[in-house]
């Protein structure tokens, strides 16, 4: 299963609330398409480097995506 489609249905589960679906439509990534590309190349390129593990010692407050939606289910 496709993690988008995981996450759309812990979203689901989490809120009660089904999600509307939106087309986006070719000529819309074909606008865009240089800015994903420069994108792309940022985020592969970027020299920092974290561990999950360490996040978590720095900010213990930090929840995990579910816990977020059910806290901010009117935002969903």
């Amino acid at each position: 299963m496709k993690k988008v489609v995981k996450i759309l249905l812990m979203i689901i589960e989490a809120t009660g609330k089904k999600k509307h679906r939106f087309k986006i439509y070719p000529w819309m990534l074909w606008l865009l398409r240089q800015q994903f590309y420069k994108q792309m190349q940022w985020n592969k390129s970027s020299p920092w480097q974290f561990s999950l593990e360490e996040t978590r010692q720095i900010y213990p407050h930090l929840t995990s995506f579910r816990s977020f939606v059910e806290k901010n289910t009117a935002h969903f």
